[in-house]
């Protein structure tokens, strides 16, 4: 195999004879959708690897921002019901036999 390599030492006569960075990836191409089961350079595969974990972030933050829309209208009402049982049972403004205000 022809190739050109960062390693020091990774190339005899011009061909590959061990480098770190040669890495398998095996999944679904994000931008076709087809399957791939590739060897080839990590450093080849940096943009399309920072391109797909872009995607999935943006997908994450859009997920969390669902569930937080859901958890704040709910989070209301408890708030408001543990409100409601710690307010006296008896209006200040009343008092009560025995006790001076």
């Amino acid at each position: 195999m022809q190739c050109q390599c960062i390693e020091d030492g990774a190339l005899i006569n011009g061909e590959l004879q061990s480098c770190r960075f040669w890495v398998h990836l095996y999944g679904q191409d994000p931008q076709t959708g087809d399957k791939r089961d590739v060897w080839d350079c990590a450093f080849a595969w940096t943009p399309v690897l920072l391109t797909e974990n872009s995607a999935r972030q943006r997908e994450t933050a859009g997920e969390l921002e669902k569930l937080r829309n859901e958890i704040v209208p709910q989070t209301q009402t408890m708030n408001g019901i543990v409100a409601q049982m710690l307010t006296p049972a008896i209006p200040p403004h009343i008092s009560l036999p025995g006790f001076k205000s």
